[in-house]
């Protein structure tokens, strides 16, 4: 019997564009979840560093907020920017 591996979509994301489209994407679909969970995949794709200074969030705050999915609206917004630029005419909820 084969065994099953963990996928991790983060290892899939190469480049500034592949996570910019996901993120598009998401935000499109509407779905806060869906856009938390392709958030942390392009978290953790991406230099966290960048990010936090990007943000103006702690790399920890970053980390914290979205491996426990508490990440106020606010905050996603604002580190979906950060990816794709202001999402503010997309549907999030």
């Amino acid at each position: 019997m084969a065994k099953l591996t963990k996928w991790d979509g983060a290892e899939y994301l190469e480049d500034e564009e592949a996570i910019a489209e996901l993120l598009r994407l998401a935000m499109k679909r509407g779905d806060k979840g869906h856009l938390l969970n392709c958030l942390d995949c392009a978290i953790r794709a991406r230099n966290i560093n960048r990010l936090a200074e990007e943000t103006g969030i702690s790399r920890e705050k970053i980390f914290e907020m979205f491996s426990e999915a508490k990440a106020p609206k606010a905050t996603v917004v604002k580190v979906a920017k950060a990816f794709i630029g202001d999402p503010a005419t997309q549907s999030v909820h």
